[in-house]
């Protein structure tokens, strides 16, 4: 299931990637097998007399070094990956053409490998797994296809982003490095090319690992994929490829509901009705379909309260209130919630909808009659990986203080900050925020925040409970500026870790002008691009990726 509170940017590219979910992305469907990592990839423990691949006496040739072939093409539905291209595993196995090995080096600055001698790199997610190892063969003679994998389960009518890191192993020192004949890959979905090509990658002195990817729609009846990597250059000499960390997920949709009382902000008063607000973003449009469902028993179990229909998009958004029935005592805990999915079939299946939910809190009969503070909103969202809480009154009196008060479980609350009131007789709405930068800290996936308001007598009051989600990935920052830029660019980035970042200025053709590689400390820091005046009038993509995380921030300038 999935219980999305925030929209991102997502963009992951040394060199150049095709933007393809503007907001957050699922888990990788294909797991270890996309990673070419344990338990999927197994060691070949029997590689005979070529133990200059493994024997372990130096860098490039580690034990273990060597894994099992792909072998999942012989039958369908098996969701194994696999290649037309042929396995080996032996010393100078990869000089012919159309051959590939798996591996966790094929060599370093130390040297080369046996297999072939003048390839370098390694495996590209940096855990001990392997990468996959080609020698292109000429796509004109040869079945392009070197690598595949069958019936991968999908939502239907779902966006969904595919993408791989790819590296050229051999160095532009190399005699046989010759323009023309880089390595030239595109993907291929059910038959039908999502990306023709991934452009050339480029030979490099170090081996450098460049990520390329698409997206795609499913069809309406669509619950399977196959997906294909072809080799897409005609050279013989050259071609030489690594793939790794292939990733195919759902480019995600989000949805929020809030609820608000006519009485006392958002607690709630038995004899009245509370009108819950659902709003779904989905930058694609493509979830339309929901349904309000009801729990009491502490969302253990739903059941509809409306019947699923679909919504019309306005900008990105649709918005649906939903009308409690008149709350009795017995109403105290009940969760309503909000779900969204492409079909309505999707409603039902775990892995295709996103949702959201709202408690019902009933306040005290004395606390319904009269009240110091009118609540008019207290809301929760993920800013830059920090919890940021906010709220408003329409009227103050005898009021001190605001606690924000939060908790792992839902039960267990502890105090995260205090705001003082800003008018303690006030009758014009007054609006407060609080940052819990704690947040990211948390190991629980669910947060809960709290809102206590404390008289001036001491006496306090507790508001309804948000529920913030830690999403796998917080997305860092960038702002640009001047935009419209004419020479000189300056990028503030607030960095949510110190690590080493990578800048890159893409046109709007993708190629890259300029790259940089810069150390930020975590929070806010200041990087000038110069040279920009030579530039032609184009839009021009601004990347920004943290080498450690791949996180990946892109910001859009223009140069006119």
């Amino acid at each position: 299931m999935k219980n999305l509170y925030l929209i991102g940017f997502l963009f992951c590219t040394y060199t150049s990637y095709t933007q393809v979910c503007p907001g957050l992305t699922g888990a990788n469907l294909l797991g270890a097998k996309g990673t070419f990592s344990a338990p999927f990839i197994t060691v070949k423990t029997n590689t005979g007399a070529n133990t200059c691949l493994d024997n372990g006496t130096a860098t490039f040739r580690p034990v273990g070094n060597v894994g099992n072939a792909l072998v999942g093409c012989a039958t369908a539905g098996n969701l194994l990956p696999c290649s037309n291209y042929t396995y080996t595993s032996a010393s100078g196995g990869l000089g012919p053409e159309g051959r590939y090995s798996i591996l966790k080096t094929i060599g370093d600055a130390s040297g080369g490998n046996c297999i072939k001698g003048d390839w370098r790199g390694s495996d590209h997610t940096g855990n001990g797994g392997y990468f996959m190892a080609v020698n292109g063969a000429p796509s004109s003679s040869t079945s392009p296809i070197f690598y595949q994998i069958k019936s991968i389960p999908v939502c239907s009518n779902t966006t969904y982003q595919f993408s791989a890191w790819v590296i050229n192993l051999l160095p532009s020192t190399s005699g046989s490095a010759t323009p023309g004949s880089e390595p030239n890959i595109s993907f291929r979905i059910n038959g039908t090319t999502i990306i023709a090509n991934s452009g050339p990658i480029a030979y490099n002195n170090t081996a450098t690992w460049v990520l390329v990817g698409g997206s795609f729609t499913t069809g309406a009846t669509q619950t399977t994929v196959d997906l294909e990597v072809l080799n897409a250059t005609v050279s013989a000499g050259g071609n030489d490829l690594g793939l790794d960390d292939i990733n195919l997920s759902v480019c995600d949709a989000l949805v929020n509901v809030t609820g608000q009382s006519t009485i006392v902000g958002e607690l709630n008063c038995v004899g009245f009705n509370t009108t819950l607000t659902g709003k779904i973003t989905d930058v694609i449009d493509a979830h339309n379909w929901y349904v309000w469902q009801k729990s009491t028993d502490g969302g253990t179990a739903y059941v509809n309260v409306t019947t699923p229909t679909t919504g019309i998009f306005a900008s990105n958004t649709i918005i649906k209130n939903f009308v409690t029935p008149v709350l009795t005592a017995a109403d105290n805990g009940t969760i309503y919630r909000m779900i969204a999915a492409t079909t309505e079939a999707g409603l039902t299946n775990p892995e295709c909808k996103y949702y959201n939910d709202y408690m019902i809190r009933l306040a005290p009969l004395a606390t319904c009659i009269t009240a110091p503070v009118s609540l008019l909103y207290f809301n929760g969202n993920v800013v830059n990986s920090n919890a940021v809480l906010s709220w408003a009154t329409s009227t103050e009196f005898n009021n001190a203080y605001f606690d924000v008060e939060k908790s792992n479980n839902g039960i267990d609350f502890v105090k995260v900050g205090t705001l003082a009131t800003k008018n303690n007789f006030s009758n014009i709405q007054q609006t407060y925020t609080l940052t819990d930068v704690t947040f990211s800290n948390t190991t629980s996936k669910a947060v809960y925040y709290r809102l206590k308001q404390v008289d001036i007598d001491g006496r306090a009051k507790y508001y309804n409970v948000v529920k913030l989600t830690r999403t796998p990935s917080q997305v860092f920052s960038v702002n640009a500026y001047p935009n419209p830029v004419v020479n000189n660019l300056q990028l503030n980035i607030n960095a949510l870790t110190s690590n080493q970042y990578n800048v890159k200025i893409i046109n709007s053709q993708g190629k890259v002008m300029q790259t940089s590689t810069s150390y930020l400390s975590k929070g806010n820091n200041t990087i000038t691009i110069n040279n920009i005046l030579h530039y032609a009038a184009d839009v021009y993509m601004v990347t920004v990726i943290n080498t450690a995380t791949l996180e990946t921030t892109v910001q859009k300038v223009h140069k006119y």
